[in-house]
This record gives structure tokens, C-alpha cells and sequence, in this order.
């Protein structure tokens, strides 16, 4: 499928989910991860955080925002019959843009740059052209990483929340379904679980995976999947000392997602996402309280430019 076929297929989902799309076949889909070996292809995710905050009673909300976009190269090495496998998953390029509330854009790519990238730049450098092994069970769960201990050595200091959850949150989401089995149908739906780190703490996420049917695109046959997450964070509370508490309120935190399987490859061919984290930080001290607020709101799309 080349990528204007892609793009038009994101453009079909909202009206496909809200129209209610059927599949062809009634005896339902097989959503496991049903590869070949040598099978591959290449992915660009676009992600695009923005976080607004505000101290009450000084001032007006401020916003900065967080844009970075990575390639990614997925290769199944070994292909087991019944679903799932192992394959080979290479970090390619990684570029970001950061801008600050005041309008300052800052843009790393891992090349040049002075005192103020330097960190970002061997963050980036340290995570790219490294290959790593990803063994999928047939459900398309993933079940191991290996390999990313390369990347935690070269990232130094900076590697230390690089451990194999991480990397396995990236091949989650990347080109396999998580859950995925035999004669599923339309309005099918399935759960998983599972934590994750966040700067503010840890969230755990029990998802809601729902099938809205498959539809044809560009003669491809593409299954529609909706993905929704109740996230619960346990906020990492600072320590201030005996002279000050602090008490972090979570507002809201959820996320909302659709999935696009291309059903004559069994792997992902796009989605998008949309998470909201708000919540209340009160800091007590000294008879006065400090009151801030922080809304996260992060957008991401994956795209598969190119298969083999």
C-alpha cells in the first residue's frame, strides 16, 4: 500500500468507526501476527506533545510543546506457523523539536548543535542503528527485547530508564496487535494491561480493544480497530523536606485510539492516538499554599511507508 493510500485510509477512519464498518467475512478475521520470514517493512511515527501550565494568581497559562518524529525498520527473522515470531527492530532516524513558551524553537536531529543539545544529541545518537530482537507470541504480545543493552551503554547517564519495557512499549505499538486471534467480528472486544513510566510517575493502562470491521482500501483489505485506555497514574511525589508538603490531584488521564491492520500482511499499516493527562500540583508550606496546574496533551500517528 504506498503512503498516499495510507494517508487516505486515516482520512476514512473517523466516518468507517462512527458509521459502524462491516466485514467481508462473517465467519470473522484472524487479527493474530501471521508473517513470513524476510517480511518487512519501514514505519515513520509523528509525535506531538503539548503541556500548558499555570501557577494561580500569577499570570496567564503558559504552553511548550514537544515534536519528534522517528523511522523505524521492522524485519521478521524467524516466522513461527501459527502467529508471532521473532523479528528485528531498528531505531533509523530520530529528529525533535522543542519550543518554549515564549515561541523559542529548538530542533535536534543527532548532528552539530552547542551546550544546549548536546544531551539530546547523544540521547539520539545513542538510540539510533541499533538492532534489536523482538520476540511476538501468536497473540502478538510482546514477550522479550534483547538487544537494547547496547543503546543503555551509549546513552550513559541518560539511559537510565532505557530497560526492556521501554522498548517493548515501542514494539507494541508499532506492527503487531496486541490480543489479536481468530474469528473475531464486529463489535468483538478484548482487554490488556500493562504499566508504564512517566516522568510524573507510573500508569497503568487496562485497554479495551474493539474490531469495527474491515474494510477495502486501495484493494487492500484493512481490519479497524478501536483502542481505548482507563490510565490510572501514581504520581512520583518529590521529596521537599519537612518544611513544605506536596499533593498531586489526577484530574483526568485517558486515551483514545484507532488501529489499522492490513489483513493481507497481518501488520499494522496506521493509527493514531490521542492522550490527556491534567492534574493539580498544592504545595504547602510555611501557612501559604502554591497552586500549579499541567495539562499533557499528546497526538501521535503511525504510518508504514514502505513493505516487503
Amino acid at each position: 500500500m504506498r503512503l498516499s493510500h495510507v494517508l487516505l485510509a486515516l482520512a476514512l477512519i473517523t466516518c468507517s468507526l462512527t458509521a459502524g464498518a462491516r466485514a467481508d467475512d462473517a465467519a470473522g478475521v484472524d487479527l493474530r501476527p501471521l508473517w513470513t520470514d524476510g517480511q518487512s517493512a519501514r514505519y515513520r511515527i509523528n509525535q506531538i506533545e503539548v503541556t500548558t501550565a499555570a501557577i494561580q494568581g500569577l499570570g496567564e497559562p503558559q504552553s511548550s510543546t514537544v515534536e519528534i518524529n522517528v523511522e523505524v525498520s521492522w524485519e521478521v527473522t524467524k516466522a513461527n506457523p501459527d502467529g508471532g515470531g521473532t523479528a528485528r527492530m531498528t531505531l533509523d532516524k530520530i529528529t525533535m523539536k522543542m519550543t518554549a513558551p515564549g515561541g523559542e524553537a529548538i530542533e535536534v536531529d543527532g548532528r552539530g548543535g552547542d551546550e544546549r543539545t548536546q544531551s539530546m544529541n547523544d540521547w539520539i545518537n545513542a538510540m539510533t542503528g541499533t538492532p534489536m530482537d523482538v520476540t511476538v507470541g501468536a497473540n502478538g504480545s510482546i514477550d522479550r527485547v534483547s538487544g537494547f543493552e547496547a543503546i543503555k551503554s551509549k546513552a550513559g547517564d541518560g539511559g537510565d530508564k532505557l530497560d526492556e519495557d521501554y522498548f517493548k512499549e515501542i514494539a507494541m505499538d508499532l506492527a503487531v496487535l496486541v490480543g489479536g486471534r481468530q474469528g473475531v467480528k464486529p463489535g468483538d472486544t478484548w482487554k490488556h494491561q500493562h504499566d508504564s513510566d512517566h516522568r510524573l510517575g507510573k500508569i497503568a493502562y487496562d485497554t479495551t480493544y474493539e474490531l469495527k470491521g474491515v474494510e477495502n482500501i486501495a484493494g487492500v483489505p484493512v481490519a479497524l480497530v478501536s483502542r481505548t485506555s482507563d490510565m490510572k497514574l501514581t504520581p512520583e511525589v518529590p521529596d521537599v523536606g519537612d518544611e513544605a508538603k506536596v499533593d498531586i490531584a489526577v484530574n483526568e488521564c485517558k486515551e483514545t485510539s484507532q488501529v489499522m491492520v492490513d489483513m493481507s500482511r497481518h501488520e499494522i499499516v496506521g493509527g493514531t492516538s490521542d492522550q490527556v493527562i491534567d492534574i493539580t500540583i498544592t504545595i504547602s508550606a510555611g501557612g501559604r499554599q502554591f497552586i500549579r496546574t499541567a495539562r499533557e496533551q499528546t497526538s501521535s500517528q503511525i504510518i508504514r511507508l514502505s513493505e516487503k
